[in-house]
């Protein structure tokens, strides 16, 4: 394949275009320079993935190119211990765990959601690649401030010790009208009000049974009202994510396949005024089996690594992370996902959110109202770093050949972590059948 393919590929995506790996492989080297052969590696990993997805059986010589792959020394490179991890489970017998960790690790994705995968990682990758991904980990933050303001702790706790859900509403009606006449609607203790009184109505009406839609339609409502007047926008599965189309346009040059060229359809997108995906968000029925919550698992994670590496870090380096909601019935979680020195991902969880189904259920209840705060500052704060983006790159657009000066900074560039390895973004798979 031309370089120029790839390089018109890695333009579309606003990734940094490389010249691509020549196509000789040595299966038999046990070691690698990784600054020059891992490219090749990660490259035939990625070939034998897409055809073992696409239905092809693994052929002899691809399992002896695997070994090779599993044997190779990695030390401290926590990239390399992922593509390892995936050549190691490409030949193990298919189960959905096993697909999961092999779509994950090809794209470069530490996966500390699942205690399942955490097993996996402190069992097969080098104990200095697993102390490092976990100090990694423990440096993440959603936001560096607490949203969440202490007059709306004492308000949540008069409202749900009422005894009754028809006391409840009475009594959020009461502080309603207290702050309506003191012309505060806009405030963060009239939307806990909004958001308790949305939860209340609908206690009694929560079944099993409910369709995804159902389940999707409640969550989405408590979100209309945390993100009202916040300028972000909720694009729900009739829209498809603009990150997996370009991821789909990376693949497709650089592995000759033929992926779709539009988009995955998300259960919900947030955006930006400025139609700028921040993050893809997934909701299913509660009776949804394991192993198809494996797979939306694995799906969402893989399609918000690519909204952080196709969109919002393009437009700044400090965009680097995102937020993100898996919910499934009426029970779910918030994780945060990262990208690592442009090298590797890190997704950890940050808190497990609920949506009551009875009065009794509702002292459980602020954690997840807490959560919500957490998601709309970072929500905000994201904004205002993709908006200074889009301008910035307004300008660049408007003088194309202008020899700009180097930026005037006032603090040295951040020294190299430990985990620093790898001189060229993840390559982030897209599974042929969508999954």
């Amino acid at each position: 394949m031309s370089s120029r393919v790839y390089d018109d590929a890695s333009a579309v995506a606003g990734v940094e275009s490389s010249t691509p790996p020549s196509t000789s492989y040595d299966a038999s080297a046990n070691k690698v320079t990784q600054a020059v052969k891992v490219t090749d590696l990660e490259r035939k990993l990625h070939e034998i993935v897409y055809n073992c997805f696409s239905g092809t059986h693994i052929s002899r010589t691809e399992e002896e190119e695997l070994r090779a792959v599993a044997s190779l020394e990695c030390d401290s490179d926590c990239s390399l211990a992922l593509l390892k991890l995936a050549a190691k489970h490409l030949l193990k017998p298919k189960t959905p765990l096993r697909d999961a960790v092999i779509k994950l690790s090809v794209s470069r994705i530490y996966n500390l959601v699942d205690t399942r995968f955490l097993a996996i990682y402190q069992s097969n990758v080098p104990p200095m690649v697993w102390e490092n991904v976990r100090a990694e980990a423990s440096r993440m933050k959603a936001c560096e401030e607490d949203h969440f303001p202490d007059s709306a702790i004492a308000l949540f706790n008069q409202i749900v010790q009422e005894s009754s859900a028809k006391a409840m509403l009475k009594r959020i009606d009461k502080e309603k009208y207290i702050l309506s006449s003191c012309d505060k609607e806009n405030t963060d203790e009239y939307t806990i009000l909004l958001i308790l009184e949305q939860v209340a109505r609908n206690f009694g009406r929560h079944r099993d049974s409910d369709s995804e839609a159902t389940c999707y339609r409640r969550f989405a409502a408590l979100l209309d009202i945390l993100l009202d007047d916040t300028g972000i926008t909720m694009v729900d599965g009739e829209h498809s994510s603009v990150a997996t189309k370009v991821n789909h346009a990376v693949n497709n040059a650089y592995f000759d396949l033929k992926l779709s060229q539009y988009g995955r359809k998300i259960d919900l997108i947030l955006r930006t005024a400025e139609d700028t995906e921040i993050c893809a968000n997934e909701f299913k029925k509660a009776d949804t089996d394991d192993a198809m919550m494996l797979t939306q698992q694995s799906k969402n994670l893989r399609t918000n690594a690519g909204v952080v590496r196709h969109v919002l870090y393009p437009l700044d380096h400090k965009l680097d992370k995102t937020v993100a909601i898996d919910f499934i019935g009426t029970t779910g979680y918030l994780y945060l996902l990262r990208l690592v020195n442009d090298d590797f991902f890190i997704a950890k969880p940050v808190s497990q959110l609920l949506y009551p189904r009875e009065h009794h259920h509702m002292q459980l209840f602020l954690d997840t109202i807490r959560s919500f705060f957490l998601l709309r500052g970072f929500l905000l704060s994201s904004d205002k770093l993709i908006r200074k983006g889009l301008y910035q790159q307004g300008i660049k657009n408007a003088l194309p050949t202008l020899n700009t000066p180097a930026p005037v900074t006032t603090s040295s560039p951040p020294a190299p972590t430990a985990t620093e390895s790898l001189s060229f973004p993840p390559l982030i798979f897209s599974s042929p059948s969508h999954n």
